[in-house]
């Protein structure tokens, strides 16, 4: 910023949750001098905030952080002369704690792009592994919200694409068993209509008891675990759209065109492939179902 170099880091400072804003003193980057704070006069994290990161993004700056065990970030303007940092929206960058290490950065063409670490077990004392998640590209929307869609060069990896269009399900299961792919994508588009409760039952057993669980119920989404209030998510419609990817043992899910993420780790048996979308208490319409086969990535 103006030929400056800044840097930052979590810390807590009398007893508060910090991100000192530090500007270089020295070309030798051997004496820094703080002169901000980036929290500012914004609500303050419970724990002392980790590994940030601090990026210009169309026409604002993103600063993103890892509070306990959630990446969360804030969305705002920076006055370099008065080195603050004026929050406009706040919120996660996945839901899940089974998306770490957040890394951000820009493209050759001013892309921002993001990708995370998806913690396995641990080996040893202070040494993890685990999976470079999906990489994303963040965008602000036309109502100045973080959205973050995977990246489109992911489409070179579908195979064997399923297209449905406007069917109706009404108090029923649809079963879409010859989709049961070890890897895939999933896009559709559904229409609550009067439904009280619908959802999809992916990598289900032959018996029905065990499946991965993506579902709305009194306006809670529930996805796989994991339960959050479906209003915040909506953009002026009542229609929830879905990305979903899903291999042996990842599910990346993007909801309504990335204002939400949620990734998570699965277990299933090999053996369960099954693919259903069901409405209970009334009716839903799919308004768009389109599934991929995804090959490795070479």
């Amino acid at each position: 910023v103006k030929d400056k170099t800044y840097m930052i880091f979590g810390a807590t400072v009398e007893g508060k949750a910090a991100i000192p804003l530090m500007e270089a003193s020295d070309q030798d980057l051997t004496a820094w001098t703080q002169i901000g704070d980036l929290l500012g006069d914004a609500s303050r994290p419970l724990a002392t905030p980790e590994d940030p990161k601090f990026i210009s993004i169309q026409d604002h700056w993103l600063l993103i952080f890892t509070e306990l065990d959630r990446v969360r970030y804030r969305l705002g303007s920076f006055n370099p002369d008065k080195h603050s940092f004026n929050v406009h929206s706040s919120g996660m960058i996945d839901h899940s704690a089974d998306h770490r290490d957040t890394e951000i950065m820009k493209d050759d063409y001013g892309n921002v792009r993001l990708v995370g670490i998806i913690p396995d077990v641990e080996r040893s004392p202070g040494i993890q592994s685990g999976y470079l998640s999906l990489p994303r590209t963040v965008e602000i929307s036309n109502e100045g919200r973080l959205v973050q869609k995977p990246a489109l060069k992911l489409r070179k990896l579908r195979q064997r694409p399923f297209v449905i269009k406007r069917l109706r399900i009404k108090n029923g299961i649809k079963s879409f068993n010859q989709l049961g792919y070890d890897a895939m994508e999933i896009k559709m588009v559904i229409d609550p209509e009067t439904s009280g409760e619908f959802g999809l039952k992916l990598k289900s057993s032959d018996d029905g008891r065990r499946a991965i669980d993506i579902y709305l119920r009194q306006n809670i989404l529930h996805i796989d675990g994991m339960d959050f209030e479906f209003q915040s998510l909506q953009k002026g419609q009542n229609k929830l759209s879905l990305e979903i990817f899903l291999d042996y043992s990842i599910m990346e899910v993007f909801i309504n065109g990335g204002l939400a993420c949620v990734t998570r780790k699965v277990r299933f048996w090999p053996r369960d492939k099954g693919f259903q979308v069901y409405a209970y208490d009334g009716s839903i319409m799919i308004e768009s179902l389109e599934v991929w086969k995804i090959i490795p990535a070479r």
